[in-house]
């Protein structure tokens, strides 16, 4: 009878281990993960915008500086051997090369006499030398100009902006 009962539970617990190794099959894949790190997009200004010196006047005038630095006066002239030499505002945008981007800018913005009273303001803002992609580089410059309304009989000394020109790239 014990042989009977130890064959028995051989048979059976053969039976079990043979349904456990079924229930415990296994198939497995393996996945690969992976991150790629570029460089990030950021602007830099280069160059300020300068409109030069300016000889004070008895009506108001306008001084433009295009983008490409070329200087057009109205109603005002420059002191000729004048050392405060005129250039557009320079920028560069660095990022992934052939990343696309979007610029703004400030519709106008004013400049205060830093030596007492007296404003003038900054408009018809423009943009040259960018095609809104990053270049092979990595990098992307452009320049920027504008018309400076000078009024009549200004105040003496330097006009600055406080904060107000401001440009704004959208990536």
């Amino acid at each position: 009878m014990k042989t009977t009962f130890n064959l028995k539970f051989l048979t059976i617990s053969i039976i079990f281990l043979g349904f456990a190794a079924v229930a415990n099959a296994q198939n497995t894949a393996t996945a690969t993960a992976s991150a790629t790190v570029v460089e990030g997009s950021s602007v830099r200004k280069d160059k300020d915008l300068n409109f030069g010196s300016l000889i004070k006047g008895n009506t108001e005038g306008s001084v433009h500086i295009a983008p490409n630095g070329q200087m057009t006066y109205s109603g005002i002239t420059a002191p000729s051997g004048s050392s405060n030499t005129p250039q557009a505002a320079q920028f560069t945008v660095l990022g992934t090369a052939g990343a696309s981007f979007s610029i703004s800018t400030p519709s106008s913005f004013t400049l205060t006499n830093t030596n007492g009273t007296g404003t003038m303001t900054v408009s018809g803002i423009d943009i040259t030398n960018w095609n809104n992609t990053i270049g092979s580089g990595g990098e992307t410059t452009f320049n920027v100009g504008g018309w400076l309304t000078v009024p009549a009989n200004p105040n003496v000394g330097l006009y600055q902006n406080t904060s107000d020109f401001v440009i704004t790239i959208q990536f």
